[in-house]
Formats: C-alpha cells, structure tokens, sequence
C-alpha cells in the first residue's frame, strides 16, 4: 500500500502567460517514503515573475534528489527556502531581471509534515477536526511583504504536524479569491483516489466560471498510513 496518494493542476487561464509553477515528488530516502509538493505563483507586476517561480521550484527538486537522510528534514526545507530566495536575487542581478514569487511548500515523511511558506499562496488541511488554513497570508494592502526575490531578510512561516489520515490543498491565490472556504473543504472531503483528477478539474473550473482570470494552480496531497 501507497503511504500518499496526489494530483494538480496548473492552468494558464486568462493571463498571456503562465507565471505559476506547481511540484509534486515522492521518493524513498533510506527506507522512508518521502513526499514533497509545492505551489509558486509568480508576481505579475514583474515582467520576469516566471524566471522566480520555475527557479524555486528546480531547485526544490534538485534539493530533494540530493538528501540521503530524512533527519531535521523539515528544518532542512526551512534553511532551502532561505536558500532559494537568495538565489532568486543573484538571478536577478546577474541577468538584469526583475522576479519574484510566492512560495508554498508542503513535506511529508515518517507520519509528519512540515511547511515552509512565503507570499499568499496557501495551504490547507483536512481532516476529522475539520478544515483549516495552515500558511498564513503575507499581505498587507493589497501587496505582498515577503516574497522569494526579496533582497533583505524574509519571514518563512513555518509549521508541522501529524499528516497521517490527513489531506493537504495547495494552490495560488488564482483558486482562493474567487472561491469561499466552505467549498474547498468540500472539495477536500469528497476527494479520494478515484475521483481526485476529476474533481481538481471541477474545482478549477469552478474559479474560472466565477470570473477568475489569473493563473491557476492546485494540488491535493494526501497520507494515507
């Protein structure tokens, strides 16, 4: 048996271009399965924002490829999402580009998980005592405080937690704004193996009939043992 079972999707929308990158990545590290998904929304006031997003996201994977032990492995995504942000302003410097993205990352292993998160993209939970918002909206005016790509210091929010049983939703401001959280906990409830895709799909949709116009990303990860 699977100990996780995901899906996403990512979908251009509306926008001339693509400025969200979505992760998902499972593999065994010294005999414990290993599961990493991620969402970054690329800022769209910067004609660049793709350069940050689709960065973030390889290097997280290149990160994941290179761990031989799950050992402070929630801390270790912590210190990488420093990491990235200073990579992001050295890409930006060296190639004279303005970029920057949100970052919303989600690791699971040995029944535990942990966030690393930067921006307005969320994360959620669900499960037997209910729904709740784990990543907190970094916000103020309208306009982001923190964000990968910022030259000074970044505040990482970060948490953890049991995971076994539990359903994880990933997803870009794209999907939220245009949809009330009574209907993503739905989603989360009636989401299972069989009908994940098809329903990531409805839900989707769902923004974009509600006049959404921006990217779109959203991913469901679930533990199940």
């Amino acid at each position: 048996m699977r100990t996780f079972y995901y899906d996403g999707i990512c979908i251009q929308n509306r926008r001339n271009t693509n400025m969200d990158s979505l992760l998902l990545k499972e593999r065994n590290i010294s005999g414990t399965e290993v599961c990493l998904a991620a969402v970054c929304d690329g800022v769209g006031s910067l004609e660049n924002g793709a350069v940050a997003s689709s960065l973030a996201i390889q290097i997280l994977i290149d990160w994941l490829n290179r761990l031989t032990t799950t050992e402070r492995i929630g801390l270790k995504l912590l210190d990488t999402v420093h990491d990235i942000n200073q990579k992001i302003v050295q890409e930006a410097i060296s190639n004279h580009v303005r970029t920057a993205s949100t970052l919303s990352a989600l690791l699971m292993a040995d029944g535990k998980y942990y966030t690393s998160h930067v921006g307005d993209s969320r994360i959620y939970s669900c499960s037997k005592e209910g729904f709740h918002q784990l990543t907190e909206d970094q916000v103020l005016n309208g306009k982001l405080t923190f964000y990968l790509g910022r030259p000074d210091t970044i505040s990482v929010h970060y948490s953890e937690g049991e995971c076994t049983g539990k359903k994880f939703l990933l997803c870009s401001d794209g999907l939220y704004k245009k949809l009330d959280t009574g209907y993503l906990a739905k989603f989360c409830a009636q989401a299972d193996k069989k009908n994940l895709s098809r329903l990531l799909k409805k839900l989707v949709q769902a923004a974009v009939d509600n006049g959404e116009n921006d990217n779109i990303s959203a991913a469901l990860v679930a533990c199940e043992k």
